[in-house]
């Protein structure tokens, strides 16, 4: 029976992280779930374990990952997940290549693929500069090793 308090402590306590890192208040986690702010409260203190609904849609509609929620596991949302492979790929990519990207290059990296907008505007600059300075750029970059 303790064990049972104990978690129910404990997914409160990740309840309360999660809607303090989504900048949610009571009031607005009841409504998303269509309970009283005082049943989610109760949630948040260990009281009361979340009902099937409200796990459900923390997972479909949130992206909290309920490994984290109930285990302790992972990260607090499925695309922190995504984040990191992406980042762990890079990563190897740049190992890989031997290249050597600054914070900012990565960054804009990231952000190419996140936005295909940024990808095209980048891109076209990238051909009218090309286009414009040929006598400044070579056709292909010299490996340098």
């Amino acid at each position: 029976m303790k064990r049972h308090k104990e978690l129910k402590i404990a997914i409160g306590f990740r309840l309360t992280q999660m809607r303090k890192r989504l900048k949610y208040t009571q009031q607005k986690m009841g409504e998303f779930f269509g309970i009283s702010r005082v049943y989610y409260a109760k949630q948040e203190i260990g009281d009361s374990f979340p009902s099937h609904h409200v796990l459900n849609k923390l997972g479909q509609r949130l992206n909290v990952s309920l490994d984290w929620l109930i285990c302790g596991k992972g990260p607090m949302f499925y695309q922190d997940k995504t984040r990191e492979e992406q980042e762990a790929a890079e990563q190897e990519n740049v190992r890989q290549g031997g290249l050597k990207l600054s914070k900012e290059q990565r960054q804009l990296i990231e952000h190419m693929n996140r936005f295909p907008l940024l990808h095209h505007e980048v891109m076209a600059f990238y051909h009218r500069f090309m286009m414009e300075h040929k006598d400044l750029v070579d056709e292909e970059p010299e490996n340098k090793t």
